[in-house]
């Protein structure tokens, strides 16, 4: 588990993809592989606010008020 201070958010959404684990809070999205929670820079992407993870076949999806994402376990991809 990874300790609390390395994720200051409250977090909405939790899902396993590929040996991770993705986390959404309303703000940010973290990967947490291997005990150590990474954030996640999609600023590229002006994705956000973010809320439901979900997992199905080879994509997890990012489903927020405003952005819809995916990931194909190499790169997130802006949807709508």
């Amino acid at each position: 588990m990874a300790p609390e201070a390395a994720c200051p958010d409250d977090l909405w959404s939790i899902a396993p993809f590929k040996g991770r684990v993705f986390a959404a809070s309303l703000r940010r999205l973290y990967c947490i592989e291997a005990g150590k929670v990474e954030l996640l820079d999609l600023e590229s992407l002006g994705a956000g606010p973010f809320g439901v993870l979900s997992a199905f076949g080879d994509t997890s999806w990012s489903i927020g008020a405003k952005d819809v994402l995916s990931f194909d376990g190499q790169r997130w991809s802006w949807i709508a």
